[in-house]
């Protein structure tokens, strides 16, 4: 049996890939963005960089997660449309001065990819099986891993969670780690606010990370990970 895995593009291209309807993808290896759409397979109008913003990862600091990476998904209507965004972020070097970017690429399905998330959480830890689906409002998942190959079994734990939200009729948002705190917000704020179409969130929130984010966005966080309005 090979190893378990952590969250890379090569494992989304083979897993989430197939029934696709498009893929989009973000990369600044050096000072000039790129983001392109592309299509997958079907026959709907491809849709607009505009139309696909909110997959561009927020936020500018990016150097503390220098290595980490995470795999995210929500549905999101654009172009008209409804679809299911299943993606992967890794954090690298830039290729030319300091600092570090996020390369991110994202398979926009038409239905609940439901059987590629529990295929992405069977890769990361080798284990199988649908817990209860997370409740309605946000769940935040602190993560003791100094790596993302520490945070694996936390990350496939909160992706069958997602899975068991689609599988339940449920519409989630999830990041198996949260890698800098704009990601977070305003997700975790009080009270917190949800895209459109989005009735749970669940955030993995590595404690290495955390302890490099401001004091409000720590103290939020932590509220979300130990209260629950009720």
């Amino acid at each position: 049996m090979k190893p378990p895995q952590v969250p890379s593009l090569e494992t989304l291209d083979r897993l989430a890939a197939p029934g696709a309807l498009f893929v989009a993808e973000v990369d600044r290896p050096a000072d000039e963005f790129h983001f392109q759409v592309r299509r997958a397979g079907g026959d709907r109008a491809v849709p607009t960089r505009d139309d696909l913003l909110g997959l561009v990862p927020p936020g500018s600091r990016w150097t503390d997660a220098l290595g980490w990476s995470a795999y995210f998904g929500w549905p999101l209507e654009a172009g008209g449309w409804n679809f299911w965004a299943l993606g992967a972020e890794e954090v690298h070097r830039r290729s030319s001065g300091p600092g570090a970017y996020p390369a991110v690429r994202v398979y926009l399905h038409g239905a609940p990819p439901v059987a590629a998330i529990e295929a992405l959480a069977a890769d990361l830890d080798g284990g199988a099986g649908r817990p209860d689906p997370p409740p309605p409002g946000v769940t935040v998942v602190p993560m003791s891993g100094a790596t993302t190959a520490a945070c694996r079994a936390d990350q496939a734990a909160i992706l069958r969670q997602a899975a068991a939200a689609c599988a339940a009729g449920g519409t989630p948002l999830f990041r198996t780690a949260v890698l800098t705190e704009d990601e977070a917000f305003p997700l975790a704020g009080l009270p917190a606010r949800l895209p459109r179409g989005v009735d749970r969130a669940l955030l993995g929130v590595p404690e290495a990370l955390a302890r490099t984010y401001s004091p409000k966005a720590r103290a939020l966080l932590y509220l979300r990970a130990f209260w629950r309005p009720r």
